[in-house]
């Protein structure tokens, strides 16, 4: 949207003129540039006005708004009808708000560990296994997705629950896809041809995993050009379209990596918390809500085997205001386990 119009739009009481002149000496004419452009130094008779211009960008950037009667209507009919994605373990599910629900578009950031990986392949292969009904795709943009990993999440979800202990791993793969894509054009043609897919079959798409968003906008962040920024803001819209869509709402999860948070104040409620999700300050707009995912060290490295890592979940972002909640939990790469209590 070009500033010159959204500006005044939205702060018809300022005077912007002298503002956006100097903005167009800059080439700077929209939303985009205005957010992406790190090299303009602004003078200082227009750092308030900047200040207020780069806010009123985020805003215009995120997805559409809907009138909050509308949205809280959709939302329980959504939540009454289709039942959440959960991770089976009660904490955590708690946290999450009672789970992952139809039409949300959810980011899950962190680090490169075992516990982001065991908690996303948890959610699949637990709806798949409890809902026949259900299938999921798995979009690898990394290119290391591990069968085996997944296959220990399931065997282990089976020693859980007797009622699964005679099913074969067909019962699932057959009703997940995954596959591989490294450009946003192809993670959406492989959604729409799953979704074709299952038009005449008796399974419906519940879950799509994206790993990782990072990939897929390489180094993109506080620099990068403005047509990646654009680029990436229609792909999340266009993700969240998928998501909410009234014939048939899913569930897409898209995980994104950490970068070092640098000098910035940290986000999460722990001190310790060194890094941040990825891509810069407009992505965190364009989700639902971030869960932040990290493993942190054990006080007693010798009080539980090797192979178990404690970790934790935190809800860092959420458009309903229900920020700030946390939960740890255990997890050996196959199994998610609750923390016990002392």
């Amino acid at each position: 949207m070009r500033l010159d119009e959204c500006l005044p739009l939205q702060q018809p009481e300022l005077d912007w003129t002298a503002y956006l002149d100097y903005l167009s000496r800059q080439q700077i004419i929209s939303n985009v540039d205005l957010l992406f452009n790190s090299s303009v130094n602004v003078p200082p008779q227009h750092r308030e006005q900047h200040q207020i211009a780069q806010q009123i960008a985020i805003r215009t950037l995120a997805p559409v708004p809907v009138l909050g009667t509308h949205a809280a209507e959709r939302e329980e009919r959504v939540r009454t009808h289709a039942p959440p994605l959960l991770t089976g373990v009660k904490t955590l599910d708690e946290t999450l708000q009672g789970g992952l629900y139809p039409g949300e578009l959810i980011e899950l950031a962190g680090q490169p560990s075992l516990s982001r990986t065991t908690l996303a392949l948890h959610i699949v292969v637990r709806e798949l296994l409890h809902a026949p009904t259900s299938a999921g795709l798995w979009i690898d943009a990394r290119g290391s997705f591990d069968i085996k990993r997944a296959l220990a999440v399931f065997e282990a979800l089976q020693r859980q629950d007797h009622r699964f202990a005679a099913l074969e791993p067909d019962a699932i793969f057959d009703k997940w896809e995954i596959n591989t894509a490294f450009d946003p054009a192809a993670c959406l043609l492989a959604i729409d041809s799953s979704l074709k897919s299952l038009v005449d079959q008796s399974t419906r798409l519940r879950i799509v995993v994206l790993d990782g968003i990072d990939v897929l906008f390489n180094g993109l962040g506080n620099s990068g050009s403005t047509e990646q920024h654009a680029a990436m803001v229609t792909f999340m819209r266009d993700l969240q379209a998928i998501a909410s869509s009234a014939e048939s709402p899913l569930t897409v999860l898209v995980v994104n990596k950490a970068v070092n948070a640098g000098t910035e104040a940290p986000f999460s409620a722990f001190s310790t918390t060194k890094h941040k999700p990825a891509l810069g300050p407009t992505f965190a707009q364009l989700a639902r809500r971030t869960i932040w995912i990290a493993e942190r060290a054990s006080a007693d490295p010798l009080a539980r085997p090797d192979r178990v890592r404690e970790a934790y979940i935190e809800v860092v972002r959420d458009r309903t205001g229900l920020a700030g909640t946390w939960a740890p939990f255990l997890t050996d790469g196959a199994k998610l386990l609750s923390m016990p209590t002392e």
